[in-house]
């Protein structure tokens, strides 16, 4: 006659009859006359003829994870702004203090990009790196402004860098600028 005591198996898990059970609420559970198989997980499967488990043996369902709140937009601060007015053949790299912090290419949709959270008090430079090929169509332009949204509505004070790119650009161009950055 086999005697198996649940309490004492150190598992990753332990299913009786097919049900998942809670370990704790099995401790010290004899059974008698039962088949035993463990898997490669280390669960324990136990086929127990006599034994109907009960509802509190068993191990409550998995609660799914709370809702997250949708992230806190800033409406207000130092703003990157890309506007593409139909340009074709640029794209433009921007890094803030040697750390890239977006790229922009013409024909594709550019978020604003907030740099509360990137300037550092003080002085900082922001660089952008562009490439140009087959350029033609409209402009292209990357701002650095303090502005606010509202009302869906995007508003920025006068930038202190205007990056601008035309048809006639071609090839690399870098130009680095200064922002200081007050919190």
């Amino acid at each position: 006659m086999l005697t198996f005591w649940v309490g004492l198996c150190l598992a990753s898990g332990l299913v009786i009859n097919g049900q998942v059970m809670d370990e704790d609420a099995v401790k010290g559970l004899q059974l008698t006359g039962v088949d035993v198989m463990i898997d490669a997980n280390g669960t324990i499967h136990i086929t127990a003829p006599n034994v109907q488990p009960t509802a509190e043996m068993e191990k409550p369902a998995p609660q799914p994870a709370a809702a997250q709140p949708p992230p806190v937009v800033p409406t207000n601060g130092w703003w990157l702004v890309a506007q593409d007015m139909g340009s074709v053949g640029h794209d433009v790299e921007v890094a803030v203090n040697d750390t890239v912090v977006a790229s922009f290419r013409s024909g594709q949709a550019a978020q604003p990009v907030h740099l509360g959270e990137i300037l550092q008090p003080g002085d900082n430079l922001v660089r952008l790196r562009s490439t140009s090929v087959g350029a033609s169509g409209g402009m292209f332009y990357v701002f650095v402004a303090q502005g606010e949204i509202s009302n869906a509505e995007m508003r920025l004070e006068t930038p202190v860098v205007q990056f601008g790119l035309g048809a006639s650009r071609e090839g690399a161009y870098e130009r680095t600028y200064t922002v200081n950055y007050t919190p």
